[in-house]
């Protein structure tokens, strides 16, 4: 059970990383569809669409899910002690 945060933070940091290639995808569809229509995204009055945000955001949280899955397995391990043997008096 010692690992179920770190699976959790696994689970977490795939999803993140699918859904950021989703809007990735998708900001690259739409920013497509602007340019045939001589616009482009974020370029200004233009804000950047929703996907765009979505991509970055979405990557952003994968990557610190990772950074933190495997600093907090680091922390779990047990750190070495010797043992002091004393005779009984």
């Amino acid at each position: 059970m010692r690992d179920r945060p770190v699976r959790l933070q696994t689970l977490l940091a795939t999803l993140s990383f699918s859904g950021a290639a989703l809007s990735a995808e998708m900001a690259w569809l739409h920013a497509r569809g602007l340019h045939l229509a001589d616009a482009f995204c974020g370029v200004a009055p233009r804000e950047h669409c929703g996907w765009c945000v979505a991509a970055v955001a979405l990557g952003l949280t994968g990557a610190a899910a990772l950074i933190h899955g495997r600093r907090d397995s680091r922390a779990e391990q047990p750190a070495r002690v010797r043992r002091r043997w004393t005779t009984a008096d």
